[in-house]
């Protein structure tokens, strides 16, 4: 489809924007700021004359503002914005010639979020499902570790959606990842030192974690109580009624 030269020029493109947005300090779960960075792109090949890349660039810029839902089983990606009678770009405004052409700069990138993205909008439209494509939505989710930067701004919905999809596709690895990860950082922070895990508490009480592992199970409900206990000791009775009923 493309000179080799073009495929060189694409990917890395797309590289400069995982770089920029996924690597960065400040994750970009959504891909909203994809939008701009490859709508300035499909400017300048336009420019150039380039015309296939510049409808790759197109397509990648729609894709950038279609919202991920991370809890929805059946319509995981939408628009994002609506506005009166209008509304900004959705899956379904793809026709049969960009699915071929996302499924082609598939074939030609890494591991990571936004290729997941890309191969989410793929197993959403296209008859029959591609459940090839689920093993690889996971991988470029649970890229990802769990820091404070950038839990809340990239890592915490994509480890929500990647529990609804392994659920779906029965993906017991993923869940086993994802509550290993979970468990040994809520072990690794002492009272006082709390860092994101109320947050992963929050996970492991809205989808049922460790579920058929009592004893990691119980062992983190002690270690909320204390984080509970340590609060209320300093005066903080609220956040310490907060932990013990997620503790319960």
């Amino acid at each position: 489809m493309l000179s080799e030269d073009d495929k060189n020029e694409i990917v890395s493109q797309i590289s400069s924007y995982i770089a920029k947005y996924e690597k960065g300090d400040k994750g970009d779960a959504y891909g909203f700021s994809g939008h701009t960075f490859f709508s300035q792109l499909k400017d300048s090949y336009n420019k150039n004359k380039k015309i296939e890349l510049e409808n790759i660039a197109h397509i990648l810029a729609n894709i950038s503002m279609i919202a991920l839902i991370p809890r929805s089983r059946n319509a995981p990606l939408t628009h994002a914005i609506t506005l009166h009678d209008r509304r900004s770009y959705s899956p379904f405004d793809l026709v049969k010639d960009d699915i071929n052409i996302i499924n082609y700069v598939l074939s030609l990138l890494n591991t990571s979020v936004f290729k997941s993205k890309l191969c989410e909008t793929v197993l959403m439209l296209e008859s029959p499902r591609r459940y090839d494509l689920v093993e690889t939505i996971l991988e470029g989710y649970l890229s990802h570790p769990i820091i404070d930067e950038t839990w809340f701004s990239l890592v915490e919905p994509l480890y929500e959606r990647s529990i609804v999809l392994s659920r779906q596709f029965g993906k017991k690895s993923a869940i086993n990842t994802i509550e290993k990860r979970v468990e040994d950082y809520i072990r690794s922070h002492t009272p006082g030192n709390l860092g994101v895990s109320f947050s992963l508490f929050s996970l492991i009480k809205d989808f049922g974690l460790f579920y058929r592992k009592s004893k990691s199970l119980e062992e983190i409900a002690h270690i909320i109580v204390n984080h509970g206990n340590y609060s209320k000791e300093n005066g903080d009775f609220d956040f310490a009624e907060r932990l013990f009923f997620i503790s319960a």
